[in-house]
């Protein structure tokens, strides 16, 4: 199936209409404004599967100079609100196009609001398809013998039955009286006769079949029992037909001889138009109802008594489906047609239940009742089989769906289906219950003998399948035809679209030299990584995996979240490297031997030791244990997540199972066991006395780093103390005043290099320890170690690594000298430097490069910026 798609139809500068197609909405919107923007230019947006011809879309179009044409797909498909016609201003190639109001550089009352003046005028000519005057049916045959008549009817916008009906009290009486006398003779299939009016009143017109009973010279006799069985105007008798008035008490045969000539010459006289011009439109003007009430002569109509009306038409089927509808209407009386017409839709707005039973005055509940009644009539009507047996027949081992918007052009006895989804709708509801229905698939209106629910149940039974079948990562081709297996004979031309359904929801790996296989299943970020990293079969970097999830068009996702579903559903190889635990380079036996050699390593010391992969790593290459230089760190935590004697406590750290529990919270907090220590050393320690002692004693890396924080200060170059403790001051209460009051002089924080020269009379050392004591008296220090009021959202300074970035960013294309970044850091922080300082930041940021020919540095501006390790050296600044 083709791919839907969005045209927009437009003027170019030339003044010739051009369309263009659009993948997405965003572009095609900005694109209609420009068109709009020339004065008094018009534009027009369809979207679907195939394009309407664009010289009739112009032709529509320069009709309503200045404003945007939707057609019904569009305004579907369109970002709310879409503000549009209540009715249709026009049709092209089966294709209804509403106006739209707002929302474009202009705003505009509706035009087509379907009220009972405006519903001839623009409802009935919206629902014609624009091209040449098409006669058809009685219509057709008229002309052929009166030919002189032509201009009439296509002035009054007539030319079948149909449109006769909605527009024929707009021609003038003359030709009203004639036209009505002709195509009684045409549908009866004889002349207008006293004695075989009563038998052909269906094909009367309009006006005369509204027309008052009591405006006929009728007997005193007749007059009572039409008044005592509610019957008051033509089109009553005609419900009851001949016979069925021959049932009536007091009403005998001569009676009923009699009425039918006072019938034949009123027709004959027009004596109905000559009193005043009928304003009625019959079975199509819902706004037509009246009252229902208890004594309403809707009620007084018995079933049993309709079948004479059944057989209506002459022919053996209907010419059309429009046709067939208003033929299997004329068994119904003038208020019933008004309520099957609203209920329908058709051509006019559905009404619900409410909307009717507010306009004619009775519960909803009755309104229901009737609408029952209605469809009990009509259902015997021979129409509907010949319906049903085309459907079927388009229907019969169809490969691909039957769309609602091009079965007029497999069969042109379905024209201006498109405009009656609704009425189809309750059709196939009402008659065909299990039958036929419209189903709505990426807003495509589509018939088909599945329901609804099954439809639904079909595509989450192929979902599920396709789930389940994952782990087995079979073929393409395979899981296809699991996939349209489901649905059988019923449905089967729905195989492709269900595959396209569902197939949307799965991910495929293709590897060259392998069929394509199912890798994956959802719409997430994690079932996208899930199925990159299964076809790359190997680890790759979070960058990576970023660019090739650009490939999946219909799944987008930022790269933050990329990059946790990396983490979520891979493990770590290497520095943003994920990749599955498939692609590690050990094999099964070596993985058993690294956590046995490991949990003898962990059980054999001290069992509330815990231990860092690096650390493990030492251990294991000391055993002798390099497995060729396959292993590392990151090897070693995927290995172990097989071991059933260790925990894991986050960041690659692990314990023994029973001395500690598998969190991150039980991984060792250094800033308390630091603080633990100076406690019971009972004075300041150096930052390496720290270090042995740690790693020794709690099996902490030596590598870890100390940071000011709490009660924890610096009180000197790599010494360490508490400040409670270790800050001997004689006025603290005054040097704290001193820098509160430059805090709020400077209106930035204070670094604690720059706290020596605030306090002015202390020595370095003990400037910094007084910069820890400050913390949590009302200041924050943060990881910069810039020292701010609680109350302010941050220091208001420039941290170094953002400061190296900001340099970078703001580099030529070419990149900048070492020197150039310095300078540029000090000017945005503010502070001064050691170039090493600025060359380590360098050198760990990701997506700096380096280029040794020009001796200058860049920014890779694909690679995400590496937050851990350059927090790291900022809290070390």
């Amino acid at each position: 199936m083709k791919p839907l798609r969005a045209f927009l139809f437009s003027q170019a500068h030339g003044g010739d209409w051009a369309s263009n197609a659009f993948r997405e909405l965003e572009p095609l919107i900005d694109a209609a404004r420009v068109a709009l923007s020339v004065e008094n230019a018009s534009a027009a947006i369809h979207v679907g599967f195939w394009r309407p011809e664009t010289q009739k879309i112009a032709e529509l179009a320069q009709a309503w100079p200045g404003t945007l044409l939707l057609s019904d797909a569009a305004v579907g498909s369109l970002p709310p609100p879409v503000i549009v016609s209540s009715l249709p201003v026009g049709v092209v190639d089966g294709l209804c196009f509403r106006l739209a109001l707002a929302g474009y550089g202009y705003e505009i009352a509706d035009p087509s609001h379907p009220s009972v003046k405006d519903l001839q005028s623009v409802a009935a000519p919206a629902l014609r398809t624009l091209g040449d005057f098409e006669p058809r049916g009685w219509v057709e045959q008229f002309l052929e013998a009166q030919p002189q008549f032509e201009q009439t009817l296509r002035s009054a916008d007539i030319w079948d039955d149909e449109s006769y009906i909605a527009n024929e009290h707009v021609l003038d009486t003359s030709n009203r009286h004639i036209i009505g006398i002709a195509r009684y003779t045409l549908i009866a299939g004889e002349k207008p006769s006293a004695s075989g009016i009563l038998n052909n009143l269906h094909a009367c017109p309009p006006w005369f079949l509204n027309d008052k009973l009591q405006n006929l010279n009728t007997t005193v006799r007749m007059a009572n029992v039409f008044k005592g069985h509610n019957l008051s105007t033509v089109a009553h008798i005609a419900a009851k037909g001949y016979n069925g008035l021959l049932k009536l008490p007091n009403l005998g045969q001569g009676s009923v001889h009699g009425l039918g000539k006072l019938l034949y010459e009123a027709l004959i006289n027009g004596d109905a138009l000559k009193r005043k011009t009928s304003k009625l439109h019959d079975e199509v003007d819902p706004k037509a109802l009246v009252d229902y009430g208890p004594n309403s002569k809707l009620s007084a109509i018995d079933d049993d008594i309709q079948d004479g009306l059944l057989k209506i038409s002459r022919h053996d089927a209907a010419l059309s489906l429009i046709d067939g509808i208003v033929e299997a209407a004329q068994c119904l009386n003038e208020n019933e047609r008004g309520i099957f017409a609203a209920r329908l839709g058709f051509r006019c707005e559905p009404h619900t239940l409410q909307q009717i039973s507010d306009q004619i005055g009775v519960s909803r509940e009755r309104v229901r009742q009737i609408e029952v009644k209605i469809f009990k009539k009509i259902r015997r009507h021979l129409f509907w089989e010949s319906l049903a047996e085309r459907l079927d027949g388009l229907l019969a081992e169809r490969a691909s769906p039957l769309l609602l918007g091009g079965i007029s052009a497999i069969d042109p006895w379905f024209k201006g289906a498109e405009e009656l989804e609704n009425s189809l709708a309750e059709i196939f509801k009402h008659l065909f219950p299990e039958r036929f229905s419209i189903l709505k698939i990426d807003d495509v209106s589509i018939i088909t003998h599945l329901s609804t629910e099954e439809w639904t149940h079909a595509v989450d039974s192929g979902k599920s399948l396709l789930r389940e079948m994952v782990s087995e990562k079979p073929t393409e081709e395979y899981v296809r035809l699991q996939i349209e297996a489901l649905l059988s004979d019923k449905g089967a031309e729905l195989r492709e679209t269900l595959w396209r359904q569902v197939s949307s929801f799965a991910l495929w790996t293709n590897r060259a030299g392998d069929a394509k296989r199912l890798s994956g299943y959802g719409r997430t970020a994690e079932a996208v990584v899930s199925a990159i990293l299964e076809e790359a079969g190997m680890p790759l970097h979070y960058s990576e995996i970023e660019r090739r999830a650009s490939r999946y068009e219909d799944r987008k996702f930022e790269a933050r979240r990329l990059h946790h579903a990396a983490a979520s559903v891979g493990m770590l190889y290497a520095r943003g490297t994920y990749g599955l635990f498939s692609h590690c380079p050990l094999s099964k036996d070596e993985i058993d031997l690294i956590v046995s050699e490991v949990e003898d390593i962990v059980s054999s010391g001290d069992a509330t030791r815990q231990w860092h992969t690096s650390e493990l790593m030492d251990e294991l290459l000391d055993r002798g244990l390099d497995f060729d230089g396959r292993i590392s760190k990151y090897i070693i935590n995927i290995a172990l997540q097989n071991s059933e004697s260790l925990v894991y406590m986050k960041r690659m750290v692990w314990g023994l199972r029973g001395s500690w529990s598998g969190s991150a919270a039980s991984r060792l907090d250094l800033r308390q066991a630091v603080m633990a220590l100076l406690e019971s050393e009972g004075a300041p320690m150096s930052t390496s006395e720290i270090r042995e002692k740690l790693f020794s004693g709690r099996g902490v890396n030596s590598h870890f780093q100390i940071h000011a924080a709490g009660n924890l200060i610096r009180i000197g170059t790599s010494k360490w103390g508490l400040a409670d403790r270790d800050v001997q001051l004689k006025d603290p209460a005054a040097y704290f005043e001193m820098i509160e009051k430059h805090l709020e002089e400077t209106r930035e924080g204070i670094h604690v290099s720059e706290v020596s020269s605030v306090l002015g009379d202390l020595d370095e050392d003990t400037s910094k320890a007084f910069f820890g004591y400050c913390k949590g008296k009302g200041l924050r220090i943060d990881r910069a170690q810039y020292l701010y009021p609680a109350t302010w959202p941050s220091s208001r300074r420039v941290w170094p690594n953002v400061a190296v970035r900001m340099a970078l960013e703001n580099s030529p294309a070419e990149g900048s000298t070492l020197d150039d970044i310095f300078n540029a850091v000090r000017r945005l922080t503010k502070r001064d430097f050691k170039k090493f300082q600025i060359s380590q930041i360098l050198v760990v940021m990701e997506g700096a490069v380096f280029d040794p020919t020009t001796e200058k540095w860049r920014i890779d501006r694909n690679t995400a910026l590496d937050t851990e390790t350059e927090d790291e050296l900022e809290q070390g600044m």
